[in-house]
């Protein structure tokens, strides 16, 4: 059994934030996410329902929780390891964009050791399985079918897919990866490339650790 605890490294993410190594930071919501919340509005919030739950692990500043929570009935969650990164979030959710706790809220939370009092309609996961080691990934994809509803969804920004190699975080992935993990509990229901409009103009150079794909996992 791998021990979790022994991989989840809180020093580095604390220090990342209290040093100002943030290259994940795109300054406002992920555009591929911006996309496909659009275009699967019908699929992802259906009007069988009113009201939905969302879940971010690593969740950063938490802007792409403020593009969920800009849907009426939805309440977003954020969840990050660092102390720092939690205040930060607080800080750009409810004091530069003035949200209510009611709608988004962050917690200083391990993802492994979360315990929700229910299970999520939609969670997001971007530049988070790829911050994992590798040892940890299993584990990712059986909290994650603990955490999604059964007919919610999972939305991956898959990234970066490139060949395996040792260099990390980001740690290399690919769509065969997602899958292996994903499809004992999750029906893959869309995938595309990110199109370059969609690319971050800030942050990492992305195009230097690999490609991008944006899916939607559907669960069983």
């Amino acid at each position: 059994m791998t021990d979790i605890k022994a991989h989840v490294n809180l020093e580095r993410w604390e220090s990342a934030w209290q040093e100002g190594r943030t290259g994940w930071d795109l300054g406002d919501a992920t555009p591929a996410l911006l996309s496909v919340l659009q275009s699967h509005e019908s699929v992802l919030f259906p009007t069988s329902k009113s009201q939905w739950s969302v879940l971010i692990p690593g969740c950063g500043r938490g802007y792409d929780l403020a593009a969920f929570a800009a849907k009426k009935g939805v309440s977003a969650v954020g969840l990050d390891i660092s102390p720092t990164g939690v205040a930060e979030a607080d800080k750009e959710l409810h004091q530069v964009r003035g949200l209510s706790q009611e709608t988004v809220r962050v917690q200083l939370a391990d993802f492994f050791e979360f315990s929700p009092s229910a299970p999520f309609d939609i969670i997001f996961d971007h530049t988070f399985l790829c911050a994992l080691v590798p040892a940890l990934r299993s584990a990712w994809a059986k909290r994650m079918s603990d955490l999604v509803n059964k007919g919610g969804h999972l939305i991956c920004l898959m990234f970066p897919l490139r060949d395996a190699d040792e260099k990390g975080p980001p740690y290399a992935l690919s769509v065969e990866v997602y899958q292996e993990l994903l499809s004992p509990n999750f029906k893959q229901i869309y995938i595309r490339e990110v199109e370059e409009s969609e690319k971050p103009k800030v942050g990492i150079n992305r195009d230097d650790y690999g490609a991008q794909k944006i899916s939607v996992w559907e669960r069983l």
